[in-house]
């Protein structure tokens, strides 16, 4: 399974592009327009950025891929056009589940790493540069395998709020949310490993590939 890196992440790329603006100066213009570049930072910083996930036969990709409108119901809404297509949403929790799954940012050479952040590029541009990815039915199988085999138990061990803020886990405010409520957050990302679990198993049990994306 091919991976990708979470540095090139479409909410990393946003934040680059705001911050090589910010060698703007030497007028009152370039000054206001700093101004707006930090508060969009700011903005960016404490957004978090969506996953989605979507699974349907895997020779079915290509043509849904072809045509955009077409291919970003697929990806983005449960209610589109596509019988048959399974979805789920993550909203907030994906990158804490990755680290959960890979205790790192980014996919790393444990298996368990492809999981949320792996697969192969796919489809048209969906926003900022970025395209889809996917796993294919194969891969879901094994996935789902891996999946099956992790106790919660010990992933709720993995739970580390500083260490995910400091490696910049999407939405990175765990330290907060820890204090509010400790463990509440842990249900909540235990929560979401057990729907992403449920999904693959769904996947594979009907020879499925999985597509996802980042919106």
């Amino acid at each position: 399974m091919q991976s990708v890196r979470f540095n090139e992440h479409p909410m990393v790329a946003r934040i680059s592009v705001l911050s090589g603006a910010m060698h703007l100066r030497h007028s009152a213009i370039s000054g206001l327009l700093v101004a707006l570049i930090c508060s969009l930072m700011a903005f960016s910083a404490n957004a978090s950025v969506w996953y989605y996930l979507a699974s349907a036969p895997e020779s079915e990709l290509p043509k849904m891929a072809s045509d955009q409108e077409r291919w970003e119901s697929f990806l983005f809404s449960y209610d589109g056009p596509e019988s048959g297509a399974d979805h789920l949403y993550l909203e907030k929790t994906w990158h804490g589940v990755h680290w959960l799954l890979a205790q790192d940012a980014e996919a790393n050479a444990s298996p368990a790493s492809q999981v949320i952040l792996g697969g192969q590029s796919i489809g048209p541009d969906i926003g900022f540069g970025d395209v889809a990815r996917f796993h294919s039915a194969d891969e879901v199988k094994k996935i789902s395998a891996l999946l099956s085999a992790l106790d919660p138990v010990e992933l709720r061990k993995r739970y580390d709020p500083v260490a995910m803020a400091s490696a910049g886990i999407d939405p990175n405010d765990w330290a907060a949310w820890d204090g509010d409520d400790r463990e509440g957050t842990i249900k909540m990302l235990l929560t979401a490993f057990e729907d992403v679990r449920r999904f693959y198993q769904s996947a594979a049990a009907e020879g499925k590939a999985v597509v996802f994306a980042w919106n």
